[in-house]
């Protein structure tokens, strides 16, 4: 009787598991969907295909532009499209949101992880997007890639 209890009870507790994984899945599948068709994403990834980076400009939040300027940020860019070659395809593979109220507002905060592939070689990726009054901007971009130190 104690082994049918305990058989029963480890097979109740794997259908939980299991259930609350699929279901964060789903989850995390949906916002990724979600983000497949953000306009930021595309104007990004169309400004690394085609080299336009002033498809950017309009995106730029006031503080990334104060970390970097355009013409370094544009630099940047250039040099890695330079080590890496063209970007093949992205996908993304993950997606984090924050939010945050304070008096002067909501701020919402969305990380998304990218998983990229160039001319030479894969790189993983990141893409901060804020929202502030309805508005989103490019926060940061962030990219890793054993092919920058190898190539």
């Amino acid at each position: 009787m104690k082994k049918t209890i305990l058989i029963l009870s480890i097979f109740t507790i794997s259908l939980f598991i299991f259930g609350c994984t699929t279901n964060l899945e789903q989850s995390m599948q949906d916002m990724i969907n979600q983000y497949k068709g953000n306009e930021i994403v595309n104007t990004f990834y169309t400004a690394m295909e085609t080299k336009n980076y002033d498809l950017l400009d309009p995106h730029y939040s006031e503080e990334f532009l104060e970390v970097s300027s355009k013409e370094e940020t544009e630099q940047f860019y250039t040099s890695i499209n330079n080590k890496l070659g063209n970007l093949i395809d992205y996908n993304i593979t993950y997606v984090n949101f924050e939010t945050m109220s304070t008096l002067g507002g909501t701020t919402k905060t969305t990380v998304l992880t990218i998983s990229s592939s160039y001319e030479k070689g894969e790189a993983t990726e990141t893409l901060t997007i804020i929202e502030k009054n309805g508005i989103e901007k490019l926060h940061g971009w962030n990219i890793n890639s054993k092919a920058l130190i190898l190539n």
